[in-house]
């Protein structure tokens, strides 16, 4: 059972190690000792009564066949096979019972394994969480090690216990057999040695085909996702897709298919050699024991006994390998959990937990030589930017797609870290800063609307327990509050039809506004709009963003938007073009200047006035 480690480079750097079966063990059983100690004495009762059952079933004909030759009364016998029988009986009662009785601490094992995941995968830094390796291995372990009773997490206990017990009556059996036959016992040994070789060699087949069955899966699971989500529906019915993606999930379903028969045709393999190693050490067994009872050597009742315990003992010799197979694979699946907690402690440790500094001046932010490049990339999307945002600064930051806008946002939001350089605030590096104490401060509106299946009130308060007053005064900022006071229910109104039939489903221009109102009632020092009016039309988003410049008062701000008329009222406006700041300065000047600034506004107001003369002239 113990395996050699090594070791294989991770996604993100960090080398991936592959711990010993006996590493795993104590590993996992220190686990059980902490979260479920009732399980170990569990353990202990249903192994022993199990075995004692085991000995009673193999007994009980000797015993019975033993009093039928020496002719005791009938009623005797009747007395001892209902002894025998109750006996079995409780035995099996009792280890059954308890396994059953404590069937829910099992699981409640595997389930405290899914808690530290479930968090790790909400408090790791975003810049491991978009990556795709990382969300890979992140399913892998839960998928592998925690999916259901069967994995590492529950399946490793049972096992285990399994092979104490198949152990325990293997001694007992063994001892037996060794003193009537050592010949026999000898043969089943081999035999035993033959399956486990067998088992061994389609275990490494079996791992094989587990990687490539998790990557199908994964692969089919979020095409299936895509295919049935209902916001996907207008597009599945209007480009005709409904067919398309059934071939793709059947194409992945045929995969499936051919790896599970690759699959049968190892279990076929370890079925048949079991079933040879059985038939032969059970021929020659028989034959020992007639040639025996021939020649005197045994009495019936012997007979009887020995070839009932060299059937169990055979049998046992079995379960013993299967176990051992079954256990190395939940072995395997727990490296996968492992690697994957290793991995998140050294993701998470990097957080410092140091106090904000000062802000009774406001917040200023700088960036000092910054570059940022997301992994596997080819080149960076923030290239040396040096920028400051002084306190009550209200920024705009405008450019083509893909200029870095988003980027730089979420670096200063702190959920992107430099690849080079730093951001301080006041002064202070802000990735020495507590993460949670940093986020209190920043207010993001971005461009993907968030909206849980929860109340108005609980969507904007992001918290069951909601100041009632704020809530309202933000919505009226956003200029929600007249459509959330129509409503008949008011605050307490579901949002989405996802989980409340009765949930109201908001535009894509008030759910914006919701973001907005959101913001609001955080009430933090800096405030960021990442295009929030993307789904508004230009006038709309102008008068918005004309609403803004007296919604944030003496807060620093930062803007950013697509459309550079709705920006004119900011203090100062950057743009951005392939991740260095080109040009600075306030709307009026980036006009004289006449540069890509003014360039683009002049193609975008080209567009503005065409539109405006459509709708003119329309009829």
């Amino acid at each position: 059972m113990e395996t050699t480690a090594k070791t294989e480079q991770s996604p993100v750097g960090m080398t991936k190690k592959t711990y010993s079966f006996r590493q795993n063990f104590l590993w996992y059983f220190s686990y059980v000792k902490l979260w479920e100690p009732k399980l170990f004495s569990v353990m202990l009762i249903g192994v022993l009564f199990q075995t004692v059952g085991n000995l009673l079933s193999v007994l009980m004909p000797a015993v019975i066949i033993d009093y039928l030759v020496i002719g005791k009364p009938l009623g005797q016998l009747l007395l001892l096979i209902t002894g025998m029988v109750a006996g079995t009986s409780l035995c099996n009662y009792i280890s059954t019972g308890v396994m059953n009785r404590n069937f829910t601490r099992r699981i409640a094992v595997r389930l405290r394994f899914q808690e530290p995941l479930a968090e790790d995968i909400l408090f790791m830094p975003y810049d491991y969480v978009i990556q795709k390796k990382v969300r890979e291995r992140y399913q892998t372990a839960m998928i592998s090690a925690l999916n259901n009773n069967n994995k590492a997490g529950e399946a490793f206990y049972l096992h285990t216990m399994e092979i104490i017990r198949t152990l325990l009556s293997l001694l007992l059996f063994g001892v037996t057999i060794s003193f009537f036959s050592p010949l026999v016992f000898l043969l089943v040994l081999f035999m035993g040695a033959l399956n486990y070789f067998v088992l061994n060699r389609v275990k490494t087949k079996r791992e094989q085909l587990r990687q490539k069955y998790g990557d199908v899966g994964q692969q089919k699971e979020y095409v299936s996702r895509n295919a049935y989500q209902v916001e996907n529906g207008k597009d599945l019915r209007l480009y005709h897709m409904s067919t398309w993606f059934e071939q793709i999930i059947d194409t992945y379903k045929t995969q499936e298919t051919k790896l599970n028969t690759q699959g049968t045709r190892f279990d076929l393999i370890t079925g048949s050699t079991q079933t040879v190693t059985f038939f032969i050490q059970n021929i020659f067994s028989i034959l020992y024991l007639i040639w025996g009872i021939t020649n005197r050597l045994f009495s019936l009742p012997q007979f009887t006994l020995y070839l009932g315990i060299v059937n169990q003992f055979a049998t046992l010799i079995q379960n013993l390998n299967q176990e051992i197979y079954d256990l190395q694979n939940a072995s395997s699946e727990l490296n996968d959990l492992r690697y994957w907690m290793d991995f998140s402690k050294s993701a998470r440790s990097q957080e410092d937990t140091r106090p904000l500094p000062d802000l009774t001046q406001g917040v200023t932010f700088s960036f000092e030589h910054v570059s940022y490049r997301y992994p596997d990339a080819a080149n960076d999307s923030l290239t040396d930017l040096n920028l400051t945002i002084a306190a009550g600064e209200k920024l705009a930051l405008v450019g083509s797609n893909g200029a870095g806008k988003t980027t730089l946002v979420k670096l200063i939001a702190g959920i992107l870290q430099p690849t080079k350089g730093r951001i301080l605030l006041n002064g202070v590096d802000i990735q020495n800063i507590d993460k949670k104490t940093y986020y209190a401060l920043i207010a993001p509106v971005f461009q993907e609307a968030l909206v849980y299946a929860m109340t108005v009130g609980e969507n904007i308060a992001v918290a069951h327990d909601l100041d009632e007053a704020r809530v309202w005064q933000a919505l009226k900022k956003a200029g929600l509050a007249d459509k959330i006071r129509a409503l008949p229910q008011g605050l307490a109104t579901q949002l989405t039809r996802e989980v409340h039939l009765d949930g109201v489903e908001l535009s894509g221009g008030e759910t914006q506004k919701l973001m907005l109102a959101r913001a609001l009632y955080k009430q933090a020092e800096f405030l960021i709009l990442d295009e929030p009016t993307a789904a508004l039309d230009a006038l709309a988003e102008n008068e918005m963003y004309q609403g803004f410049a007296t919604l944030v008062h003496q807060k620093t701000a930062l803007f950013i938007s697509h459309r550079l008329a709705s920006t004119r009222f900011c203090d100062r406006i950057i743009f951005l073009e392939k991740g260095r700041i080109v040009e600075t300065g306030t709307h009026h000047e980036l006009m004289q200047q006449q540069g890509p600034y003014a360039a683009m506004y002049a193609i975008q107001s080209q567009y503005y006035k065409e539109d405006a003369n459509n709708e003119r002239f329309a009829v």
